[in-house]
Parts: structure tokens; C-alpha cells; sequence
């Protein structure tokens, strides 16, 4: 499956490459090529299979020109040990559960498929990464323990002075962990300013080293660290509710 830029329909990449990139250098968000039948991916599911085997059969679906079914389960088992809750609450209501997770929060699906999509990718292309974003709650949680044993990760988490909650101290750079935890004099719409213009000057820096390539512009940056930015801008997000719907159609149906 390839991915396009909603800003440049020619600006078209392959699911590795848009995980890696979060989003396009001209600034848009990547969603996918609408063309790709998925039927065939999970055509022999039912309601006993498990929420991992569904995810990892749906990322075989999107890069099985890129990566093999054995990596794509892989990546999927050890994002989601646990399943969500699929409860019916009478004839015609039901409702999926998306607290059983290591933190009980909702966010624990989308940041541990990034992850574990994440540490994959890195470790075959001997690189790592740096995931940034804000937060003064669950995030910085669910992130910790999602990152937590990860050789290629790390994350810089921005929070306001005094509001960063959650988060054991072991998970810390300093005390053996994977997080960059700093705290601004500010609010968290602040924390969210600066992330945004990180990015811009990141964006501006790809943009600038393939289009003018200047000598300074590449010595400002190691190539085999990337930084990424949370899940919820990157094309994971959207994997996460498709795999959501089939669970939840599978069941029902």
C-alpha cells in the first residue's frame, strides 16, 4: 500500500517511509491510497481471533511489499498482549474497551503499535529515533512503559512546570530509562508551540537539504537519528481505528 501527502498527491511513499517521516516535507499528513482491497487480509478472521493476529494480518496488508508476515505479526504481538474488551450491552449496543491496557488508558493501542512499528523499522535500517510531544498526564505514562526495553527509541516529553504526572522516575535517561522528561515555565498550549516549531525547522531542513543541499544545513543533524513526532500525527493513528472497526465488525458479524 503507498501513502500520498494531502498537499501534493505526487508526493506518494511506502509505509515504512511514512512512518519514518510522520509527516511529508511539504507539510501535509499522509493517508492512504484508497485503491488497495483489503478483504483478502482478513477474509479467514473470525470472532476468536485475537485483536494482535487482526492488526499484524492488516499490516501485512500495507506493507507486504516492504516487510514479510513474520515481521508484521511480530511487530503486532508485542504491541498488544492484552485485547480490548469488545462487552454488548444489549440486543443492538455494544461497546469496545480500550482501558485494559498497561496504563488503562486508550492511548496505550496507538502508542504501543508506534513503538513497536518504530523499533522494527529502526533495527533493520540500523538507525534511532527521538519521539517529541507534550504532555501533562496519561501520555507521558502509557509512552513510558511503551518505550521502556526499546534500544532505539527514545522520547522528549515537554510539560509545564510542576505538571508532569505519571511517570515513574526509573524511566528516566539518568536512572537507566528511554525518557527526556523537561518542563517549561509555561502552559501545555506552550509545550505544544514549541514542538510545532521543532518540526518547522525539521521540515524546512529536509526540504532544504533536497532541494539546495547547503553545507551547513547538513551538519546541523546526525542522519541516523530522526525525530518523530507522537502517534497521533502519524499514519499509525489511522492504522490503529481501521484495525478498531474490522475487530469490532468481526465480532458483531
Amino acid at each position: 500500500m503507498k501513502f500520498f501527502s494531502t498537499r501534493d498527491a505526487r508526493n506518494i511513499v511506502g509505509f515504512k517511509q511514512a512512518v519514518l517521516d510522520c509527516i511529508p516535507s511539504d507539510g501535509g499528513l499522509y493517508v492512504p491510497d484508497d485503491t488497495d482491497d483489503l478483504r483478502r487480509w482478513i477474509y479467514y478472521t473470525n470472532e476468536k481471533t485475537t485483536f494482535a493476529s487482526l492488526a499484524g494480518a492488516l499490516t501485512s496488508a500495507m506493507i507486504n511489499d516492504e516487510f514479510s508476515p513474520v515481521i508484521c505479526e511480530a511487530i503486532a504481538t508485542h504491541a498488544f498482549p492484552k485485547d480490548p474488551v469488545f462487552r454488548q450491552l444489549d440486543k443492538n449496543l455494544f461497546i469496545l474497551e480500550l482501558y485494559h491496557g498497561a496504563t488503562g488508558t486508550f492511548k496505550d493501542f496507538g502508542v504501543s503499535y508506534l513503538t513497536s512499528a518504530l523499533e522494527t523499522i529502526l533495527q533493520m535500517d540500523g538507525k534511532k529515533a527521538i519521539l517529541l510531544d507534550a504532555t501533562t498526564g496519561e501520555l507521558g505514562a502509557c509512552m513510558a512503559k511503551a518505550i521502556g526495553g526499546k534500544k532505539l527509541l527514545k522520547s522528549v516529553l515537554l510539560a509545564p512546570k510542576g505538571k508532569l504526572r505519571g511517570i515513574d522516575e526509573k524511566s528516566f535517561v539518568w536512572n537507566g530509562g528511554n525518557i527526556y522528561p523537561i518542563e517549561i515555565n509555561g502552559t501545555e498550549q506552550d509545550c505544544h508551540k514549541i514542538i510545532r516549531e521543532i518540526f518547522f525547522i525539521y521540515i524546512f531542513r529536509i526540504f532544504a537539504m533536497r532541494f539546495f543541499i547547503p553545507i551547513f544545513i547538513k551538519n546541523i543533524s546526525n542522519p541516523n537519528v530522526k525525530i518523530k513526532c507522537g502517534p497521533y500525527i502519524n499514519i499509525i493513528k489511522k492504522l490503529m481505528r481501521l484495525t478498531f472497526q474490522y475487530h469490532n465488525f468481526r465480532v458483531v458479524f
